[in-house]
């Protein structure tokens, strides 16, 4: 028996018992919990207006560029606005 009649042996093998591991369905609720990074972020705007980027990422202690993703969800929520460009990074403000 050569490896090509080995593997298919194997599949039919595997289709006789039910096709191996069973499948997981995806489940999406439609809802995100908000991150603790999000919670602190959004403090911070609400507490500092016209906040940078930059700012935020040094109070928080993590890196810019982690950040933007958050302030992304953040935005598109409609929790925060863009208040325009600074040196260090997008400025933001709470609605």
């Amino acid at each position: 028996m050569n490896a090509f009649e080995h593997f298919i042996a194997q599949q039919d093998v595997m289709a006789a018992r039910g096709g191996g591991r069973p499948k997981r369905a995806a489940v999406f609720t439609g809802v995100r919990a908000d991150s603790s990074t999000e919670v602190s972020a959004l403090e911070l705007v609400k507490e500092n207006p016209d906040i940078a980027v930059g700012d935020i990422a040094t109070a928080l202690g993590v890196e810019s560029e982690s950040l933007y993703p958050v302030l992304q969800r953040l935005r598109r929520s409609g929790k925060i606005v863009s208040a325009g460009r600074c040196t260090r990074g997008n400025k933001w403000r709470a609605v």
